[in-house]
């Protein structure tokens, strides 16, 4: 059988999903970068010290929904050493990214990583809310 472009997973031809929460997560990710990219315009990366253009979770959004919405555990990085970060050289730019914050930082992400939240749909309305620009 042949692969059309929808099932490769092509950016443009991907299904929406059924799933209201699932959207609404989605939607409140997009709109979490939006909001801290014009916010942060200023910051630099923290991996290269260039021009910020996204924002990385320290701790991964499938790691914790307790920290996916927390400014502490959102780190300015441009393109390339976000690749980084999550590639080959990962290690490397967490280590100093720990360096310049700190053990304190780190310790106390790891406190908040362990407490389970569930987002339901009225809590990510709220934060699609606090996000809008």
């Amino acid at each position: 059988m042949k692969r059309t472009p929808l099932k490769r997973g092509h950016r443009g031809l991907r299904r929406r999903s059924k799933n209201p929460r699932k959207t609404l997560l989605l939607k409140a990710d997009s709109l979490l970068q939006d909001y801290y990219r014009d916010v942060w315009v200023d910051k630099p990366c923290e991996g290269c010290g260039g021009k910020m253009e996204l924002v990385h979770h320290f701790v991964l959004k499938s790691h914790s929904n307790r920290l996916r919405f927390e400014k502490i555990n959102l780190i300015p990085v441009c393109k390339i050493c976000h690749s980084k970060v999550h590639g080959f050289h990962g290690e490397l730019i967490n280590a100093d990214i720990i360096m310049r914050r700190g053990k304190q930082w780190l310790n106390y992400l790891r406190l908040l990583e362990r407490e389970r939240i569930n987002l339901g749909i009225k809590d990510l309305e709220k934060i699609i809310e606090k996000y809008k620009i």
